[in-house]
Parts: structure tokens; C-alpha cells; sequence
């Protein structure tokens, strides 16, 4: 047994109440119809759409580029673009050996 079939009265009552837009608005989501898509507060036109592509280029870095980060969920390796021409990952690794001995005290 559904709730309408109960209290008939009480839900045409209440929506004897509500002004004849929302009234339209409730029947129109009952059946599963939209008039917003037609109507004045229409939100996907092509002017709204240029407009957030506008916003979005002015929040955005352009020059951001993914691919020159690695993927930060696997283990670090040495980057070599970050380091001056020349650099090697031995050099890496004996600097990175000399840092911890001298944080050690021992050089």
C-alpha cells in the first residue's frame, strides 16, 4: 500500500496551496520531465560554455605540463633534469653519502 493511497487529500491539499510555477515544477519532476532545460535558467548554452573555458584558462597554469613529474606512488629515483649538465647518479649517490656522513659528524 503506497502513502498516497492512504492520505489522497492531504497531498492534493498541500499542492492546492503552492503557486501555479510550482506546482508545475512538482508535476513536471513527478513525471520525469524538465522544463529547465528550455527555459530562461538554461545553464548548458554555448555562451555559458565559453564562458567557464574562459575562467578556466585564466585559473589553469598553461605552462604546466604532468608528464615531466613522476608518478609520485612509485619509489624515487634520481631526476637528472633537475640537476646542472654533467651530473651523473653516481655523483648523486656520493653526494648524497658525504651529506650523511657529515650530518653524522664523521667527515
Amino acid at each position: 500500500m503506497d502513502s498516497d493511497d492512504l492520505m489522497p487529500d492531504m497531498q492534493s491539499g498541500i499542492l492546492q496551496q503552492l503557486d501555479p510555477q510550482t506546482q508545475a515544477a512538482l508535476n513536471a519532476m513527478a513525471q520525469g520531465t524538465s522544463s529547465s532545460s528550455t527555459g530562461p535558467g538554461a545553464w548548458n548554452t554555448k555562451k555559458f560554455r565559453d564562458e567557464f573555458q574562459a575562467a578556466r584558462i585564466r585559473l589553469t597554469d598553461q605552462k604546466f605540463n604532468p608528464n615531466e613529474y613522476a608518478d609520485p606512488l612509485l619509489p624515487r629515483t634520481g631526476d637528472l633534469k633537475r640537476y646542472p649538465p654533467g651530473t651523473t647518479t653516481e655523483m648523486e649517490v656520493f653526494l648524497k653519502d658525504l651529506i650523511a656522513r657529515v650530518k653524522k659528524g664523521e667527515a
